[in-house]
């Protein structure tokens, strides 16, 4: 006996609900950036300074993905620089030092030419300095979107309290997120051209990089936040949908 088959269901009507994750599109990346949003809540948030477009942004850019630990010139305490993780090749004495240290005339090694580019940034020192006056003296950096989280430890405090332009940039060279910021912000978008990436950027006449935005430094006024009062909150079309210690060990089970 032939068993009758059963007809398919009928297709289900489509959601009227928004997808879970909707697509991601770059101007949802420039809508999270500081400036777009610190407007709005200027009057809840931290005080803060926005320097923006950043001076001699193509050479701070390079120099923030420049190889090896250094400082700008100029740019520590009194204007000196005075960390750099150059090879020791760099500071071995040559024959004429050891001769002149010998005969007592200056016991100081002659330094090599240094292979890397130095670099220097005056103007934004300056600007530095000038956030750093109006804030008693210490501020926390982040660039568009990061903050450099992950190399606290590098400062003597292990936070990111920050005293002098030194201070910002050994953060920001040493920090993996801010490295995200400068070449992988704009990965997950659906209409993300890489062309556009820095790695693929063409020059405009005068040697100019070519994007569509600016990078810009934050520099907030510092002040202790206990690590139990940071909460993350999830917000969808004005709702608060959850929210979530940052610092677990505050809630043990």
């Amino acid at each position: 006996m032939a068993v009758p088959l059963t007809p398919p269901p009928p297709p289900a009507p489509p959601s009227t609900d928004p997808p879970l994750f909707p697509p991601l599109h770059t101007a949802d990346i420039l809508a999270c950036q500081f400036s777009h949003w610190y407007p709005l809540f200027k009057r809840i948030s931290p005080k803060a300074t926005v320097i923006r477009p950043i001076p001699e942004e193509d050479d701070f850019v390079e120099y923030l993905e420049s190889d090896g630990l250094f400082l700008p010139e100029g740019s520590g305490p009194m204007g000196l620089s005075e960390l750099s993780d150059s090879d020791s090749d760099d500071e071995l004495p040559s024959s004429s030092s050891s001769t002149s240290s010998t005969n007592g005339a200056d016991d100081r090694p002659r330094l090599s030419p240094r292979q890397r580019r130095q670099f220097s940034f005056p103007h934004l020192d300056a600007e530095i300095r000038s956030a750093l006056a109006r804030y008693d003296g210490a501020v926390f950096p982040k660039l568009n979107w990061s903050s450099p989280q992950d190399a606290a430890w590098m400062l003597p405090g292990q936070n990111l309290k920050c005293q002098t332009p030194a201070d910002v940039y050994l953060l920001l060279k040493s920090s993996d997120f801010i490295s995200h910021d400068l070449d992988r912000a704009f990965d997950d978008c659906v209409d993300y051209d890489p062309a556009l990436s820095l790695e693929g950027l063409s020059l405009e006449e005068g040697g100019r990089r070519r994007r569509g935005w600016s990078f810009e430094l934050v520099l907030k006024k510092w002040f202790d936040m206990p690590r139990s009062q940071e909460w993350r909150c999830f917000v969808r079309e004005n709702r608060l949908l959850g929210a979530f210690s940052l610092f677990l060990p505050s809630f043990p089970e």
